[in-house]
């Protein structure tokens, strides 16, 4: 009996004596702020900026390769045979959709 008051003591002054000392703080981050001014953030932007641009200049340039094989097979229309020619136009017309796929690959990965 002496045993099960004292653990009847301990049990309610542990139940009625705790406290919580621990404050609930809410803190925001502005992720914007954080990316454009920290070193990393900075760093992966140059990075990301650098990659696009090299990216614009090869689309840029197959496109202006593609232009300019567009001009030669016209050019060319009249000395080719039809056959030939239609291999040829074929052939451009699928290196262009091609391009335009990858194009597309591209824009659709910037959106993400």
């Amino acid at each position: 009996m002496k045993y099960f008051v004292k653990l009847v003591v301990v049990t309610f002054s542990l139940l009625f004596c705790t406290y919580a000392y621990s404050e609930q703080k809410i803190a925001y981050m502005d992720m914007k702020y954080i990316l454009n001014n920290s070193k990393a953030g900075k760093n992966a932007q140059d990075y990301l900026k650098k990659k696009f641009e090299d990216n614009q200049k090869k689309l840029a340039d197959i496109e202006k390769g593609l232009k300019k094989e567009e001009s030669d097979l016209l050019a060319q229309k009249s000395i080719l045979d039809a056959g030939e020619y239609k291999k040829k136009q074929m052939n451009w017309e699928k290196k262009l959709l091609n391009t335009r796929n990858k194009e597309e690959i591209y824009l659709m990965m910037l959106q993400n």
